[in-house]
């Protein structure tokens, strides 16, 4: 960005026009320098355009390749001497690449897809003056010091071109081969030719001055440029046997000439110390180009015609460029006029007013004054019967037409610029913000009030069906149709500042700050700036009979087809095709401040522009001059923070790459600046993204993948071009985001959660032989409480009964029932022994398969289904107890007759069934979960719980009750360790 700024700055500094003699008129050029302050090389020698239409730069300083903004240093190849980098020739190869020669005994190499190769000059000459190709394809070396002569390659070998005495050539210049095959050989004070297919070299009857260049015009003919002039010369090669023709023009004063003809047949050519200048061979009228009119340098030492029209000249301080203006100035009118311009059309003649004076106008011929006001012109309008009036602070004059000299006072003096309009009947509208809007009849004044709520008029026009249309210092527009106003307020319809009237064909078009505006009969459509960054500031507007409509504005001066732009109204986010003439040419100043017309076109279809800096025309039918084919884009460059890619392609970059700058660029010699970009990184985000003017685009953090970028620009009518330029690269993964890596990742994740689950597995292990020690504890302690407390004290009371009891006869009733009571109690307390006993027991004795066989005994039938596992003791005596108790009360409860437990082995979960025949459970208690007052459901739950089993409790659809309880595999089974069997959780069990 801020070199194209820079760029822009020293254009606008250095541009300018230079006028030259020629057909009898003035020769306009539109003029650009770059010198040091825009990195231009110095001291140019050479310069050539190549296939792909670069400009390559030969100098002092090296090689250089320029794409219309950038110069790129071309590295010499590899083994080149330190002494030998100055450049001195360049030619361009029909087969793509460049052939440069070098001084210093350099030799000739050919740069080529990136690449610089010496061809290998044997013995090559202090320095190489020249380079060309013939009509064969063959290739031409000049050379000039040590070992001057003249050398060409045939295939890989050089062959020097000698004279008949076999010597050399002495400094030979540019070989020339004219349209008969004839190839000419313009060498310091000698000429010589060789005809077609003859190996013979003659020498012609005439010594030019030092150093000359040949051309040949359309007619055949030979001309030769030396330091003494311009002459034609006879067909020698032909046998004609005349002297040469005078010079038709004289040289300016110089040591050597350099010079090429263009395609207009104009020649132009450089000196070591008169600058530049051109000649036409048909009228043999100089024109100069020195330092006096924006040369770098006087001493020029190259000199290249493009094929965009475009001519290049390169001196000791830089590059200059010139090319035919298109849009030409007024060369006989003031320029910078402090005052402005103003602008009037009638029937076709075009007005000028600037200061006290109104000039007629026509293309291609002197102004003529038309009439001198002393007081100075404020405005000036036209309209039927010829008139043209001018206003001055006080009067409005009759400039043309039947009333001509007519003096009218103004209602009141003007204070600042008014707007004035003459409708069909000839009235004179005049727009003040003195006296607002007066219409002139019949000698008088008369004054159309508008309300002051829409502001005081400033500018007026008349439209094609004659209603005065007046623009207001409140942005209202408002036309008068009789005594009917209609009103368009711009702040409310977002044309916010209206500055100018345009063409009306067939509705009246407004240009302002924010776009156009077109005005219908019932309603208004605009193009807004938000979708036409062009359109800013618009403030003449003007339809041609060819077609094409012109605008003025603050980015330049604008062409688009009329009917692009009538369409547009109806599409107005659409891009609108347009040509721009803008800061590639500095005499293309921004619109002036003066209201009024600012661009109109003549009878003869001429176009007239007012500008801060002048008047500008277009001459009827003029096209557009140097069309380029669509620009080529290129990436130039991809740069990491250690390493830079010259010309990437298919990039593969490392891993982390850091930032990643992308350098690009159309390649335009002519209009570099209007250049715009749009770019795309598909496979990050597949949206364009405007660049404007930029000229690179960085990327941050790039992930792993594979990416290409986009890069597009806009052609000469503002369209993008497609498909533009595309970089594919890939940047590769780091060792911490391959597939493998991410894989191993997950397999250490998963192994983590596993030993995470076998610790948590663990835990609950720990838990419950927690548990289990706890309630051992608890029940020794019962057991000790109960052997010591209880069952010592139930023994004493039963010895004192005893006691009693044999105080009694043992045939009495009463000894018999203590005798019963006494038996009874015997069995109570050997009950509470086994009891106690129970409670003293740590682990239940036996494997799940044992323990529940000798718990359901003859109550129940029972099956095992699957292989069986080893369960952890604290299961077994919880399922135990939970079969136990539903077992229990299908006897008790259920009047069952059968009763099945089933234990099934899976790899999920253990699964135990008690079902029975039974009466099936109440649905109450199904639904409540448990029977008031009763325990049994409830302690099977709470034994569920403990195991984070599953009960369910159901009535069978047979009859009968189903009980089911199912305890995961993760609490009940005894996990096996790879290495060891051991148990998970507690002692084991089967």
């Amino acid at each position: 960005m801020l070199r194209t700024f820079i760029a822009l700055l020293a254009g606008l500094l250095s541009t300018c026009m230079l006028p030259s003699a020629g057909s009898g008129q003035d020769l306009q050029l539109v003029h650009r320098s770059w010198t040091l302050r825009d990195h231009a090389p110095r001291f140019i020698g050479a310069l050539a355009q190549d296939r792909d239409g670069y400009l390559w730069i030969g100098s002092n300083d090296g090689l250089f390749r320029f794409d219309g903004l950038v110069f790129e240093r071309i590295t010499p190849p590899p083994g080149q001497r330190r002494t030998a980098i100055v450049v001195t020739a360049l030619v361009a190869d029909p087969s793509g690449g460049v052939w440069v020669g070098y001084g210093g005994h350099g030799g000739v190499s050919r740069f080529a897809n990136g690449v610089m190769l010496s061809a290998r000059m044997p013995k090559p000459p202090l320095e190489i003056t020249d380079l060309s190709f013939d009509r064969t394809g063959r290739l031409w070396a000049s050379g000039s010091g040590e070992m001057s002569g003249l050398w060409r390659l045939a295939g890989r070998e050089w062959r020097e071109t000698v004279m008949s005495n076999g010597q050399p050539i002495d400094q030979p210049g540019k070989v020339f081969v004219a349209r008969n095959g004839t190839t000419w050989i313009p060498a310091w004070g000698d000429l010589f030719y060789q005809r077609r297919g003859s190996g013979i070299l003659e020498r012609a009857p005439f010594k030019p001055k030092k150093v000359s260049s040949l051309f040949e015009d359309r007619h055949d003919v030979l001309w030769l440029l030396d330091t003494e002039g311009l002459r034609g010369l006879p067909a020698w090669d032909e046998g004609a046997r005349s002297a040469p023709r005078p010079p038709v023009a004289r040289s300016p004063a110089n040591q050597f000439i350099k010079a090429i003809m263009d395609d207009r047949a104009r020649i132009w050519a450089v000196t070591v110390t008169s600058g530049a200048f051109s000649v036409l061979p048909a009228d043999g009228k100089i024109g100069r180009i020195t330092e006096a009119n924006g040369l770098a340098s006087d001493r020029a030492w190259a000199v290249l015609s493009d094929r965009g029209g475009n001519i290049w000249i390169g001196s000791e301080r830089g590059l200059d460029r010139f090319r035919t203006a298109l849009i030409k100035d007024v060369p006989d009118l003031p320029r910078n006029a402090p005052m402005g311009y103003h602008m009037a059309v009638v029937d076709g003649r075009v007005f000028v007013a600037s200061g006290d004076a109104v000039w007629s106008m026509t293309v291609g011929r002197p102004s003529r004054l038309a009439v001198s006001i002393r007081e100075g012109v404020s405005a000036l309008c036209a309209g039927a019967s010829h008139q043209v009036w001018a206003l001055d602070d006080d009067e409005a004059i009759a400039v043309s037409g039947p009333n001509r000299g007519e003096r009218v006072r103004l209602p009141d003096s003007v204070s600042d610029l008014p707007s004035c309009a003459v409708d069909r009947e000839g009235a004179l509208w005049v727009a003040s913000d003195t006296f607002g809007l007066v219409q002139l009849r019949n000698g008088a004044w008369r004054r159309h009030m508008l309300s002051a709520s829409l502001g005081v008029p400033y500018i007026v026009t008349i439209d094609r069906r004659n209603r005065p249309v007046v623009i207001t210092k409140l942005n209202a527009i408002v036309r008068l149709d009789g005594t009917r106003l209609q009103v368009w307020h711009g702040d409310r319809i977002g044309f916010e500042q209206p500055l100018a009237f345009g063409y009306d064909a067939p509705q009246l078009v407004l240009g302002g700050v924010t776009g156009l505006l077109r005005l219908g009969e019932h309603g208004s459509e605009k193009l807004d700036v938000s979708d036409h960054p062009w359109l800013r500031n618009i403030k003449g507007i003007t339809a041609q009979p060819d077609g094409r409509t012109w605008l003025i504005g603050y980015y330049g001066i604008f062409r688009v087809a009329t009917k692009a732009l009538d369409q547009a109204f109806a599409h107005p986010h659409r891009p609108i095709p347009h040509e721009t003439f803008d800061q590639d040419d500095a005499r293309i100043a921004v619109p002036q401040r003066n209201v009024g017309l600012q661009a109109a076109t003549g009878g003869d279809g001429s176009l007239w522009m007012l500008t801060r800096r002048g008047v500008m025309t277009v001459g009827a039918g003029v096209t557009t001059v140097g069309m380029a084919p669509p620009f080529s884009i290129r990436i130039a460059s991809a740069k990491l923070p250690e390493r830079t890619y010259a010309d990437p392609h298919d990039l593969k970059l490392p891993n982390n790459p850091g930032t990643l700058t992308l350098v690009y660029g159309a390649l335009d010699l002519t209009t570099a600046l209007q250049r715009r970009y749009r770019t795309m990184l598909q496979g990050a985000d597949d949206r364009w993204v405007d660049r404007e003017d930029g000229r690179e685009v960085s990327f941050a953090n790039l992930s792993p993948g594979s990416y290409r970028f986009v890069v597009q620009t806009n052609g000469r009518m503002g369209e993008w071009q497609e498909p533009g330029a595309a970089l594919a690269f890939t940047v590769a993964p780091a060792f911490y985001q391959t597939r493998w890596f991410l894989i191993l990742s997950g397999l250490v994740v998963l192994t983590l959660i596993w030993i995470g689950h076998r610790w948590r597995m663990s835990v609950i292990g720990e838990r419950m032989r927690r548990r289990a020690r706890t309630q051992a504890e608890e029940r020794e302690r019962i057991a000790r409480e109960l052997h010591d407390t209880f069952l010592q004290s139930v023994q004493g009371l039963m010895l004192r009964f005893q006691a009693i009891a044999d105080t009694f006869k043992p045939t009495t009733r009463e000894r018999v029932l203590m005798e019963a009571a006494l038996n009874r109690s015997d069995d109570v307390l050997l009950e509470g022994r086994e009891r106690v006993m129970s409670l003293r027991t740590d682990r239940v004795q036996g494997d799940l398969r044992a323990n529940l066989t000798s718990t359901v005994g003859r109550e129940a039938d029972i099956a095992f289904n699957g292989a069986d596992r080893e369960i952890v003791d604290e299961v077994v005596e919880e399922i135990d107890a939970i079969v136990s108790e539903a077992v229990s009360n299908a006897r008790r409860h259920a009047g069952a007759d059968h009763i099945l437990v089933t234990v099934e082995f899976e790899s999920r979960a253990l699964t135990v069934t008690i079902a029975d025949d039974g009466i099936g459970i109440d649905p109450a208690i199904e639904l409540a979960g448990a029977k008031p007052g009763h325990f049994g459901l409830i302690g099977m739950r709470e034994r569920a719980r403990v195991l984070k089993a599953r009960l369910v409790v159901s009535r069978r659809a047979s009859g009968g009750t189903s009980v089911q309880v199912v305890v995961p595999s993760s609490t009940c089974y005894v996990r096996q360790r790879w290495w060891r069997t051991a148990p998970v959780i507690g002692p084991r069990s089967r």
